[in-house]
């Protein structure tokens, strides 16, 4: 069966069971009038039996309570018979109303019986109405209602027995009738159902026939837009209204680094930047109103990492039958590394315009240089050999611009013979690569016949495509006064060389002299610690040779006892000996460094000077570690003498401290340690002297600077400093510690000493 006839057998289909609906319906419609009509008849005659009771009450009470109140004079005459005359058509009402439910009942000996008694009641109240028409009082005093209430009670409740018996009647009457038509309408309903279910059967089986291959197509379609939307590189979402993710694609999820899970609990405006929210929002907002469908825009999120990306965003909505936003469509694209490049691009275009800006600055300032510093401009045509030379280049040769050729030959030509050879071979490097630029001081003929001296500076600006170059462009400096005046400076240079060697040699002599003069200051002190140093062996001597006399006179000089006097006093001699060479060492001025170990040099001068400071009661101490490097170079003596004149300083500054505190127990500590690194030697000198005053320490390295008065010379400290730092290349510091002054002296350790370490 081919598709146009299951379409036309779909149709017919429709077509009845269409049909059959509607007549169906048209009959149930006609069943629910019917049934409508029924209830309003039930209703009507529920109503007039409602209105039976309430009138048979009213004609009760209107009797019997209108007479009362005329008797009582509650109401006057004509009131009361205007209320008896109602009581009366309430009768008659009350008959017609009895009249009419007759149709419907069986009971006629109740209906008759329910006449007479109103008829007996009808005489009663024409009675009453001729009393109260009369107005008499006395008539209607006398009047016995017992009569009118045996007859109004009976009549009450035969109406209230005939009014349950009407409405059992048709309460029964009506329960049939809708139990009828209930079961009419249920199978009225059962059989349009049951076609209609029928008929639907069909259709879908024909349907099913025919929109099978379009659900096949349609399902492949689908298929396709799924994986379209699943494997786009593009980033694709289906938001909400609501700024909420419903559903979102693996290439979104990549860019912004969430699960699919993780980011539909999230909405977009969580992961804006806050700088794009607002014109983000402001746009969503008005395709929420409706003024658009759609916008675009680049913008920021921040990925589940803290990290920002740069998107482009494009966004559709899908509307309601009410215009009503149901779903928008998201594209997003990551733009960040278009982004960083645009950025760069437009870095290096900000850069580019400004190095163009200061490449014509410099352009600028280059000219006004060449102009100003008079420097001659040249642009060399390798190939050609063609040269422009701007003015200033042949007016440094004295010719005028028309008067030298642009020819590279005749630059040549002017060139100083010897010249030429060296700069061809200057160029032959330059262009092979051995050198950057090409620099060359070339002498140059001028047009007076003398010869200037010309600096040229060159550099190739273009090259063929296997390395030769094809222009190059330099300037060239006229350097002839400069060059004389460097002749004239060597000349002077080899006169200052000597004179400085001559001067050096007169200074070291100067300082010597002072080194000497500062030892001989002491020399008269020094003779006398000699003296003591002599007593001793002197004595001894003297006694050896009166022990002589004496052992001669008594024979008992014999051979051991030569022997031991020549030993004895061999030993005395030599030890005066070793002391005149000692001090004969100590001012023999040091001519060349030699290395030496500070600490046992220290050690060898306080050995000859310990009375200076014994005498004086100063304790003297020198301390160092085992570990300590002490061996450094210099000149021993001069290192000396340093050590003497800053503890002879600190010994008199005791001495004069000892004249105001008598007490005061006089000490001198030498300390010998090394830096951190141990590539310096320390030497501290301390004393418990009372320190300089503030006023003088920064002066006391000064030359002829004193504050003994007449007692001191002002060259000791000074020759000191000069010693330590100019000679030996160390330093002498001095400040105040508790108590006193110190001294630090600090020298390199030697080089041979820290090899070892």
């Amino acid at each position: 069966m081919n598709l146009k006839i299951q379409h036309k057998i779909l149709l017919l289909l429709s077509f009845m069971s269409l049909l059959l609906i509607i007549t169906g319906t048209l009959g149930y419609l006609g069943m629910k009038s019917i049934e409508g009509n029924f209830r309003l008849v039930y209703a009507e005659h529920v109503s007039a039996l409602s209105d039976l009771k309430n009138l048979s009450d009213l004609y009760a009470v209107d009797i019997v309570d209108t007479a009362h109140k005329v008797q009582f004079g509650n109401i006057t005459w004509n009131d009361g018979l205007r209320k008896i005359t109602k009581a009366q058509q309430n009768s008659q009402k009350i008959l017609d109303t009895i009249k009419n439910t007759q149709l419907y009942t069986e009971e006629v000996s109740l209906v008759e019986e329910i006449g007479q008694l109103i008829t007996s009641v009808n005489k009663d109240i024409v009675i009453l109405t001729d009393i109260i028409s009369k107005q008499d009082k006395d008539a209607l005093r006398a009047y016995r209602y017992t009569t009118l209430y045996k007859t109004i009670d009976p009549l009450t409740l035969k109406l209230e027995e005939l009014t349950q018996l009407q409405l059992k009647l048709i309460k029964a009457e009506y329960e049939e009738s809708v139990t009828a038509f209930n079961r009419s309408k249920f199978v009225l309903l059962f059989g349009i159902i049951a076609v209609l279910l029928i008929a639907i059967y069909g259709t879908i089986k024909m349907l099913r026939k025919i929109t099978q291959p379009l659900s096949d197509k349609l399902t492949e379609t689908e298929e396709r837009l799924s994986a379209a939307f699943e494997f786009s590189t593009l980033g694709q979402a289906i938001t909400s209204p609501e700024k909420g993710w419903l559903e979102v694609n693996s290439a979104l999820c990549s860019i912004f680094g969430y699960t699919k899970e993780e980011l539909v609990k999230l909405t977009w405006a969580e992961m804006t930047h806050p700088d794009d929210l607002d014109a983000d929002v402001k746009q969503f907002n008005l395709v929420l109103s409706g003024v658009k469908d759609g916008y675009s825009m680049d913008k920021r999120f921040i990925c589940k990492d803290g990290s920002i990306v740069y998107t482009t965003l494009w966004v559709h909505c899908k509307r309601k039958k009410d215009g009503a936003v149901d779903y928008l469509i998201a594209l997003i694209q990551d733009i960040t590394e278009r982004k960083r490049l645009e950025d760069a691009i437009r870095i290096e275009i900000e850069l580019v315009k400004k190095r163009e800006k200061e490449i014509r600055i410099l352009e600028e300032r280059l000219a006004l240089a060449i102009e100003g510093s008079e420097l001659g401009a040249w642009d060399w045509d390798i190939q050609t050999g063609d040269v422009i030379m701007s003015p200033y280049w042949k007016k440094m040769l004295g010719y005028e611009v028309h008067e030298l050729d642009n020819k590279i030959s005749a630059v040549m030509d002017l060139m100083y013979l010897e010249d030429k050879e060296k700069v061809s071979q200057l160029l032959e490097k330059y262009f092979a690569g051995e050198t950057d630029k090409f620099v060359s001081e070339i002498r140059y003929r001028h047009k007076d016949g003398s010869y200037r001296c010309i600096l040229a500076q060159g550099k190739v600006f273009d090259w063929t495509n296997d390395g030769k170059p094809l222009r190059m462009m330099g300037t060239n400096s006229d350097i002839t006064q400069r060059k004389q005046m460097e002749d004239e400076l060597k000349r002077l240079n080899i006169n200052l060389e000597s004179a400085v060697v001559e001067e050096t040699q007169k200074r070291r002599l100067n300082e010597q002299m002072l080194i000497q003069q500062s030892k001989m200051a002491a020399m008269g002190e020094m003779i006398g610690l000699i003296a003591h140093q002599w007593k001793q062996p002197i004595n001894a001597i003297g006694l050896n040779v009166q022990d002589l006399e004496d052992c001669y006179k008594y024979g008992e000089v014999d051979d051991k006892y030569i022997g031991n006097l020549v030993v004895s006093t061999m030993w005395q001699i030599d030890f005066m000996a070793k002391t005149m060479d000692d001090f004969r060492n100590f001012f023999k001025p040091s001519k060349k460094k030699v290395s030496f170990d500070v600490k046992a040099a220290i050690e060898e001068l306080l050995s000859m000077f310990i009375n200076v400071f014994s005498k004086s009661d100063i304790d003297v101490s020198v301390k160092t570690s085992i570990d300590t490097l002490s061996h450094t170079d210099g000149y021993l003596s001069e290192f000396k003498q340093v050590v003497l004149n800053i503890s002879n300083n600190s010994k008199d500054a005791i001495v004069s401290r000892k004249k105001i505190t008598p007490e005061l127990q006089g000490r001198i500590e030498i300390n010998i340690a090394n830096n951190d690194d141990k590539s310096k030697i320390l030497i501290s000198i301390k004393d418990n002297g009372g320190g300089i005053a503030d006023d003088v320490i920064n002066k006391i390295f000064e030359p002829y600077f004193t504050t003994k008065e007449t007692e001191g010379t002002g060259i000791g400290l000074y020759m000191s400093k000069t010693i330590i730092e100019t000679n030996m290349g160390g330093s002498l510091t001095v400040h105040n510690v508790d108590g006193g002054a110190e001294f630090v002296i600090s020298l390199d350790v030697s080089g041979d000493t820290v090899g070892d370490r």
